[in-house]
Protein backbone atom coordinates (compact mmCIF):
# COMPACT_ATOMS: atom_id res chain seq x y z
CA UNK A 1 0.00 0.00 0.00
CA UNK A 2 1.02 3.02 -1.19
CA UNK A 3 0.65 6.15 1.43
CA UNK A 4 1.61 9.78 0.47
CA UNK A 5 3.13 12.05 3.23
CA UNK A 6 0.96 14.43 2.23
CA UNK A 7 -1.85 12.54 3.59
CA UNK A 8 -0.22 10.73 6.25
CA UNK A 9 -1.10 13.18 9.18
CA UNK A 10 -5.20 12.66 8.50
CA UNK A 11 -4.87 8.48 7.41
CA UNK A 12 -3.04 8.44 11.13
CA UNK A 13 -5.81 10.57 13.09
CA UNK A 14 -8.26 7.84 11.48
CA UNK A 15 -6.91 4.95 10.09
CA UNK A 16 -10.21 3.04 9.19
CA UNK A 17 -11.30 6.23 7.25
CA UNK A 18 -7.81 6.49 5.44
CA UNK A 19 -8.34 2.41 4.38
CA UNK A 20 -12.20 3.19 3.49
CA UNK A 21 -11.32 6.15 1.11
CA UNK A 22 -8.34 4.50 0.14
CA UNK A 23 -10.91 1.76 -1.93
CA UNK A 24 -13.19 4.33 -3.18
CA UNK A 25 -12.98 4.79 -7.21
CA UNK A 26 -10.34 7.54 -7.73
CA UNK A 27 -11.80 11.09 -9.69
CA UNK A 28 -10.43 12.93 -12.67
CA UNK A 29 -7.65 15.53 -12.08
CA UNK A 30 -8.84 18.76 -11.55
CA UNK A 31 -6.40 21.69 -12.85
CA UNK A 32 -6.12 24.94 -10.92
CA UNK A 33 -3.80 27.86 -10.95
CA UNK A 34 -1.70 26.86 -8.29
CA UNK A 35 -0.74 24.09 -9.88
CA UNK A 36 -0.07 25.52 -13.64
CA UNK A 37 1.75 28.47 -11.34
CA UNK A 38 3.75 25.68 -9.04
CA UNK A 39 4.77 23.53 -12.39
CA UNK A 40 5.99 26.97 -14.43
CA UNK A 41 7.96 28.29 -11.00
CA UNK A 42 9.81 24.42 -10.89
CA UNK A 43 10.46 25.15 -14.72
CA UNK A 44 11.75 28.18 -14.26
CA UNK A 45 15.37 26.57 -12.74
CA UNK A 46 15.78 25.19 -16.00
CA UNK A 47 16.71 28.05 -17.52
CA UNK A 48 17.00 30.96 -14.51
CA UNK A 49 15.08 33.36 -16.79
CA UNK A 50 12.24 35.14 -15.25
CA UNK A 51 10.75 36.96 -18.32
CA UNK A 52 10.37 32.98 -20.34
CA UNK A 53 8.81 31.97 -16.79
CA UNK A 54 6.32 35.00 -17.07
CA UNK A 55 5.66 34.04 -20.65
CA UNK A 56 4.90 30.47 -20.52
CA UNK A 57 2.80 31.04 -17.09
CA UNK A 58 0.77 33.26 -19.03
CA UNK A 59 0.19 31.01 -22.42
CA UNK A 60 -0.49 27.92 -19.86
CA UNK A 61 -3.05 29.98 -17.87
CA UNK A 62 -4.85 31.24 -21.38
CA UNK A 63 -4.78 27.29 -22.51
CA UNK A 64 -6.26 26.26 -18.86
CA UNK A 65 -8.82 28.75 -17.87
CA UNK A 66 -11.56 30.83 -19.79
CA UNK A 67 -11.69 33.37 -16.85
CA UNK A 68 -9.10 35.49 -16.47
CA UNK A 69 -9.75 36.89 -12.58
CA UNK A 70 -6.32 35.49 -11.03
CA UNK A 71 -3.90 35.37 -13.25
CA UNK A 72 -2.65 38.75 -12.94
CA UNK A 73 -2.13 37.45 -8.99
CA UNK A 74 -0.08 34.18 -10.26
CA UNK A 75 2.22 36.17 -12.52
CA UNK A 76 2.87 38.12 -9.38
CA UNK A 77 3.12 35.49 -7.03
CA UNK A 78 5.69 33.48 -9.48
CA UNK A 79 7.44 37.22 -9.89
CA UNK A 80 7.79 36.62 -5.81
CA UNK A 81 8.89 33.14 -5.63
CA UNK A 82 11.74 34.14 -7.77
CA UNK A 83 12.95 37.04 -5.76
CA UNK A 84 12.54 35.02 -2.94
CA UNK A 85 14.63 32.38 -3.91
CA UNK A 86 17.31 34.59 -5.35
CA UNK A 87 17.42 35.90 -1.77
CA UNK A 88 18.05 32.58 -0.34
CA UNK A 89 21.05 32.21 -1.70
CA UNK A 90 21.05 28.82 -2.48
CA UNK A 91 21.83 26.49 -5.32
CA UNK A 92 19.25 23.58 -6.79
CA UNK A 93 20.25 20.39 -6.58
CA UNK A 94 17.23 18.68 -8.40
CA UNK A 95 12.93 19.73 -8.48
CA UNK A 96 10.51 17.64 -8.29
CA UNK A 97 12.52 14.85 -6.14
CA UNK A 98 11.15 11.85 -5.12
CA UNK A 99 11.55 10.19 -1.38
CA UNK A 100 10.70 7.50 -0.12
CA UNK A 101 10.95 6.66 3.93
CA UNK A 102 13.10 4.07 5.17
CA UNK A 103 10.65 1.54 6.85
CA UNK A 104 11.48 -2.21 8.73
CA UNK A 105 11.19 -4.82 7.12
CA UNK A 106 8.04 -6.12 9.03
CA UNK A 107 6.33 -2.90 6.58
CA UNK A 108 7.80 -4.21 3.08
CA UNK A 109 4.17 -3.98 1.66
CA UNK A 110 3.60 -0.19 2.85
CA UNK A 111 5.32 2.28 0.74
CA UNK A 112 5.68 6.17 2.75
CA UNK A 113 6.81 8.46 -0.10
CA UNK A 114 6.29 12.07 -1.24
CA UNK A 115 7.67 14.54 -3.56
CA UNK A 116 10.37 17.67 -2.94
CA UNK A 117 9.34 20.63 -4.82
CA UNK A 118 12.93 21.76 -4.94
CA UNK A 119 15.85 20.36 -3.39
CA UNK A 120 18.79 23.24 -2.51
CA UNK A 121 22.25 23.16 -1.21
CA UNK A 122 23.08 25.44 1.15
CA UNK A 123 26.03 27.91 1.14
CA UNK A 124 27.18 27.18 4.35
CA UNK A 125 26.51 22.85 4.15
CA UNK A 126 23.46 20.47 4.04
CA UNK A 127 20.40 20.78 2.07
CA UNK A 128 16.89 22.71 1.93
CA UNK A 129 13.75 20.21 0.88
CA UNK A 130 11.57 22.45 0.27
CA UNK A 131 7.96 21.83 -0.01
CA UNK A 132 5.07 24.41 -2.23
CA UNK A 133 1.88 25.11 -0.31
CA UNK A 134 -0.59 28.03 -1.33
CA UNK A 135 -1.58 28.49 2.06
CA UNK A 136 -0.40 28.66 5.46
CA UNK A 137 -0.92 25.79 8.30
CA UNK A 138 0.73 24.58 11.45
CA UNK A 139 3.52 22.83 9.33
CA UNK A 140 5.77 22.19 13.03
CA UNK A 141 3.06 19.94 13.94
CA UNK A 142 2.88 17.64 11.10
CA UNK A 143 4.57 13.64 11.12
CA UNK A 144 5.72 14.53 7.83
CA UNK A 145 8.54 16.64 8.37
CA UNK A 146 10.07 14.36 10.64
CA UNK A 147 9.51 11.25 8.40
CA UNK A 148 10.43 13.87 5.29
CA UNK A 149 13.75 14.56 6.61
CA UNK A 150 14.71 11.02 7.93
CA UNK A 151 14.05 10.09 4.39
CA UNK A 152 15.55 12.97 2.38
CA UNK A 153 19.00 12.24 4.71
CA UNK A 154 19.15 8.16 3.58
CA UNK A 155 18.61 9.13 0.43
CA UNK A 156 21.58 11.81 0.52
CA UNK A 157 23.57 9.34 2.44
CA UNK A 158 24.24 12.21 4.87
CA UNK A 159 23.65 13.00 8.67
CA UNK A 160 19.92 14.19 9.37
CA UNK A 161 21.65 17.41 10.71
CA UNK A 162 22.53 18.00 7.40
CA UNK A 163 18.91 18.06 5.78
CA UNK A 164 16.57 20.74 6.52
CA UNK A 165 13.22 20.48 5.39
CA UNK A 166 10.64 22.98 4.59
CA UNK A 167 7.88 25.05 2.96
CA UNK A 168 7.67 27.73 0.42
CA UNK A 169 4.36 29.19 0.61
CA UNK A 170 3.00 30.90 -2.33
CA UNK A 171 -0.10 32.79 -0.59
CA UNK A 172 2.56 34.48 1.61
CA UNK A 173 5.68 34.55 -0.47
CA UNK A 174 7.56 33.34 2.28
CA UNK A 175 9.95 30.30 3.28
CA UNK A 176 9.44 28.58 6.68
CA UNK A 177 11.91 25.88 8.23
CA UNK A 178 10.61 22.79 10.06
CA UNK A 179 13.74 21.40 11.64
CA UNK A 180 13.56 18.15 13.27
CA UNK A 181 15.73 16.74 15.93
CA UNK A 182 17.31 13.08 15.78
CA UNK A 183 15.09 12.75 18.74
CA UNK A 184 12.12 14.16 17.24
CA UNK A 185 12.41 12.16 14.37
CA UNK A 186 12.95 8.55 16.09
CA UNK A 187 9.79 9.41 18.25
CA UNK A 188 8.16 10.04 14.83
CA UNK A 189 9.44 6.57 13.33
CA UNK A 190 7.66 4.90 16.21
CA UNK A 191 4.62 6.94 15.73
CA UNK A 192 5.00 5.58 11.62
CA UNK A 193 5.09 2.14 12.91
CA UNK A 194 2.25 1.92 15.22
CA UNK A 195 -0.37 3.32 12.97
CA UNK A 196 1.32 0.94 9.93
CA UNK A 197 0.70 -1.84 12.47
CA UNK A 198 -3.09 -0.61 13.07
CA UNK A 199 -3.06 -0.57 9.61
CA UNK A 200 -2.34 -4.15 9.38
CA UNK A 201 -4.53 -4.96 12.09
CA UNK A 202 -8.11 -3.09 11.04
CA UNK A 203 -7.18 -4.23 6.78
Amino acid sequence: MKISLSSLEEAMKNPRAFLKAQKRPKTGFRYSRYLVLRGVALAYHAQNDLRISEALLETRLAQKFKNTKGNDECVEQLREYVAEFISLGTTVAKVRNRVHAVLPEEYKDYSITGEVARLDLHPEGGYRAWLFSNRTDAWADEIRFPVLQGACAAQLNVDIDEVVPGVYDFSTSSYTEVRSSKKDILAAGRRLNKFLDELKRIR
